[in-house]
């Protein structure tokens, strides 16, 4: 909140008037303020963000919302009813989750809270049309553990350089086409058998599968992608534009 609002506010709670936009004469109204924040008010005043004096104004019954792993059982009700509500809007079969999926909804850590859980529900719903909902229907970084970082691979310092590559004359005949060299001689050309398109081209058929998957539902689709709507709404008009103006030119 910039540090001028933050003066109107301070004002309003102070005396419980306004001047409405556009107006020409203070109100007087009679009103609770409820704030939210996912911010240490503390260290934004301390840091010269949040004024001092608006801070002791608001800061009259706190309560502390602590994050969703670990708030328990808030979990898997919450989880159900999300559950019921998805399966209803998208006529599916779910109506309950059973005991081992809700032993590991309670033991993930869910960083992105409620929202990540709301997002996981609805992509199962999107995908499975069972009565509960199983381990099997949970996402792979809920089910399978931390991953082992790689092994990094030993890098050369100045004492001791690295060697040059060499190749037997003899021998290069019997590279195969999908040999890629270390030197500056490589191959462009894929292996036979396989094909590579652009990127845009796989990005764009992957969206339309999922909006055709989902009969056109765009916010579905973009669950299944794990992107924003927005992103898919987007990318979607651009394309329709670009073939708009083909069309035209033609």
């Amino acid at each position: 909140m910039e540090l001028d609002m933050q003066k109107k506010l301070l004002r309003f709670l102070q005396t419980g008037t306004f001047t409405p936009l556009g107006g020409s004469r203070e109100l007087k109204v009679d009103v609770r303020i409820i704030c939210a924040t996912n911010r240490d008010p503390l260290l934004e005043v301390e840091e010269g963000r949040f004024r001092e004096d608006l801070y002791y104004r608001v800061h009259v019954v706190p309560i502390e919302m602590p994050p969703l792993k670990e708030r328990g059982n808030d979990i898997t009700t919450l989880a159900t009813h999300f559950l019921r509500v998805f399966a209803k809007e998208d006529g599916k079969k779910f109506n309950g989750i059973n005991r081992d999926a809700e032993s590991l909804l309670k033991r993930y850590a869910w960083p992105g809270n409620v929202r990540q859980l709301q997002n996981v529900i609805r992509n199962i719903v999107v995908l499975n049309n069972d009565t509960k909902l199983a381990i099997e229907h949970l996402p792979e970084q809920m089910t399978s553990g931390p991953k082992a970082p790689k092994p990094k691979s030993p890098q050369p310092t100045l004492s001791q350089p690295v060697p040059p590559v060499t190749q037997d004359v003899s021998t290069s005949s019997q590279l195969s086409e999908s040999t890629v060299y270390s030197g500056n001689e490589h191959t462009t050309e894929p292996p036979k058998g396989i094909t590579i398109r652009p990127m845009w081209m796989v990005e764009r058929e992957a969206i339309q599968q999922a909006i055709d998957y989902c009969d056109g539902n765009v916010l579905n689709a973009a669950v299944l992608l794990e992107l924003s709507p927005s992103t898919v709404y987007r990318k979607k008009q651009a394309w329709e534009t670009e073939e708009d103006e083909q069309q035209y030119a033609e």
